[in-house]
């Protein structure tokens, strides 16, 4: 029997030595569990599924990883801001990659805007992740309480406030109380990097 370690490492887009840390060991220690050369007792899968977001069935290969909608959220432009996002309601959905099978957070946005121009264009179609664990110097979507949001860089994050840069070289400085969620950018989904957004009417 193999465990699913990877595939649910994968899914949520958390490295290996990041899970080691989560639960505690060393990275080279799970790395062999990862590539089947061992199988976790089951203390150390309830570890792996509570950081994991899961069953330590599933993690131990016992339970099928579950299949969670086929299908991402696409979250499109904002009528009144040609920079923002609007999340009240999904413009379209898009086929879920294999990779993510497992993790049903992750949504896709339609890049909106010319602010964040060589980085990423106007058309694409980014897939985001709220379970991978916030860093410094790394692309974000950021969602507001006014269920609106952006794109940026994110240069730091305090508990009052986050500072992000565009790649025009705009900064603003948010306040987290007018933050609901901040989601890392883990891919272009290349497929859809020309898509053509729908109209909702």
């Amino acid at each position: 029997m193999e465990n699913n370690i990877f595939m649910l490492a994968r899914a949520q887009g958390v490295a290996m030595s990041e899970l080691a840390e989560r639960v505690g060991m060393a990275a080279p220690t799970l790395r062999r569990y990862a590539r089947q050369e061992s199988q976790p007792k089951p203390e150390l899968a309830q570890k792996l599924a509570d950081a994991l977001n899961c069953s330590a069935g599933v993690v131990m290969g016992l339970q099928e990883i579950p299949v969670v909608s086929a299908k991402l959220p696409l979250y499109g432009g904002y009528e009144t801001d040609d920079n923002k996002i609007d999340f009240r309601i999904a413009v379209d959905f898009i086929a879920r990659p294999a990779s993510l099978i497992a993790n049903a957070d992750v949504f896709a946005v339609y890049v909106v805007g010319e602010r964040n121009n060589p980085r990423f264009y106007r058309g694409e179609v980014l897939l985001c992740n709220p379970r991978t664990p916030l860093s410094r110097r790394r692309d974000v979507v950021v969602q507001y309480d006014d269920l609106t949001g952006e794109v940026g860089f994110l240069l730091s994050a305090s508990p009052d406030n986050i500072m992000l840069k565009f790649y025009n070289g705009e900064e603003a400085t948010i306040d987290r109380k007018k933050i609901t969620s901040i989601a890392t950018v883990n891919a272009i989904h290349t497929k859809f990097s020309s898509y053509v957004r729908t109209s909702i009417e």
